[in-house]
């Protein structure tokens, strides 16, 4: 079985069904996006252009992805046909619902949240809609073709994941032409006119395309290299870097000269840009590259790029690659008192009070450097641990949050500590009992990441 990459994320939610008839809405209407209310919501929209009697008319598709949920489909090329389309001269909405899910055709895999989803192969009921009044056109099946991984998807079910196959473009126009009319491939390429003032279309939508492509790339070779940071200080200079390199992008745009249709999503981007910038030259207290991933993701900036790159799309851009692409955030914990090192046994035993307001893993090691015991301290609890042989221990705290057990170390708020107290075990004294609080650091003092793992 074949495998397709999307790169994306597959995003877990809770689908609450909704009743009732055909409601009219005069919101303004910025993207083709704003109407798949027609599909999923049942309405219409009074500021939606009057369907001409005479073809070609404009029409835009949303497709089921997980029940009851409609987004655009993977092909692109939306609304058809592109030249002159305002969002508010789209006559109609074909609304695509799944009526059959055949054989699985392949995995597609995403990397962040659901790690892949089969694709299986789909038939939908396909219903045009007047956009403006939501009357009935055509209604019509068609076997979806398109087996290109969604780039997005929303689960109700993790456990059960599944994306599907699209309806092609061309599948679209076919099985709909005696309402949508005659679309010829020339015009299926054909994109608003987007040039400044004096300069032809073609020549300004090929440079400035070009522009954002390199852009693109910047953008993606940085959050490549944060990614694949393991330390703190390895991190540090990978964001420095990426924060000047962004820099610099914002920089290009606002000194190209954008077609005027784009003029203000370029503006939006180059802020989006310098904004991730900033965040990148003052980070806080971040231990990883992908957790620094995932706080970038979430940042005001992160969001302006990607409005600023649908708002491209829009308008006839390839923007797939510019982005920054949302991630969850996670915080995985262990059980409380579990052990997750342990080197030699004895008679001795450790109690742990933890009572700071975040997790812990307490490490007595030894003069040769050896780590008699580590164990895992939940916040506000207490945890013993057994079988510690007898001597002289140095005890070394780390606490955070969204503990990596693979890397046996937290992901975001990571501070590390060495007690000034030593444990020491004899025949007479074979139990200790330990309180533990980060923020006053008067009973020891502050080590690095790297201090704490050598102690191994």
């Amino acid at each position: 079985m074949s495998r397709g990459f999307a790169g994306a994320m597959l995003v877990v939610v809770v689908v609450l069904a909704g009743c009732g008839g055909d409601r009219a809405s005069d919101k303004a209407l910025r993207y083709p996006g704003d109407l798949k209310d027609v599909c999923d919501a049942n309405t219409y929209f009074t500021r939606a252009s009057t369907v001409s009697p005479t073809t070609p008319r404009a029409i835009v598709p949303f497709e089921e992805g997980q029940p009851g949920q409609f987004q655009q489909p993977n092909t692109g090329g939306w609304p058809v046909p592109w030249s002159g389309v305002e969002v508010e001269d789209i006559e109609l909405v074909a609304c695509a619902k799944r009526t059959n899910v055949g054989a699985e055709v392949k995995d597609c895999l995403y990397d962040t949240g659901v790690e892949s989803a089969p694709l299986h192969e789909a038939t939908y009921e396909v219903t045009v809609y007047e956009a403006r009044t939501r009357k009935v056109r055509k209604t019509v099946s068609i076997r979806a073709k398109s087996h290109i991984c969604p780039v997005s998807q929303l689960l109700e079910n993790p456990d059960d994941a599944k994306v599907f196959a699209s309806v092609t473009r061309d599948q679209y126009l076919t099985s709909l032409s005696d309402v949508v009319g005659a679309v010829t491939p020339a015009r299926l390429g054909q994109r608003p006119p987007v040039a400044p003032a004096g300069a032809p279309n073609a020549v300004a939508d090929k440079a400035y395309q070009a522009r954002l492509d390199a852009v693109a790339g910047r953008l993606q070779r940085a959050m490549r290299s944060i990614k694949t940071a393991r330390t703190p200080s390895g991190l540090s200079g990978r964001l420095q870097r990426a924060s000047s390199d962004l820099d610099d992008a914002a920089g290009d745009l606002r000194e190209f000269l954008a077609p005027k249709l784009a003029t203000e999503a370029n503006g939006r981007l180059a802020r989006g840009l310098s904004g991730l910038a900033a965040e990148l030259s003052s980070p806080g207290p971040i231990c990883h590259g992908p957790s620094m991933l995932t706080t970038l993701s979430g940042s005001d900036a992160a969001g302006a790029i990607r409005l600023a790159s649908f708002e491209l799309a829009q308008r006839g851009y390839e923007t797939r690659r510019l982005t920054v692409r949302p991630r969850r955030e996670r915080n995985r914990r262990l059980p409380n008192g579990q052990v997750i090192s342990r080197g030699g046994t004895g008679p001795a035993g450790l109690t742990v009070f933890n009572q700071g307001e975040t997790d812990a893993v307490v490490k007595l090691v030894g003069s040769n450097g050896r780590t008699a015991v580590g164990m895992y301290v939940r916040a506000g609890s207490a945890a013993r641990a057994a079988g510690i042989p007898l001597g002289t221990f140095r005890a070394l705290v780390a606490d955070g949050e969204d503990f990596d057990r693979a890397r046996r170390s937290f992901n975001r708020d990571c501070r590390y500590s060495a007690l000034a107290k030593r444990v020491t075990y004899t025949g007479s004294i074979r139990e200790w009992r330990l309180p533990i609080q980060f923020g006053d650091l008067a009973s020891g003092r502050a080590i690095t990441e790297r201090e704490f793992r050598g102690q191994r």
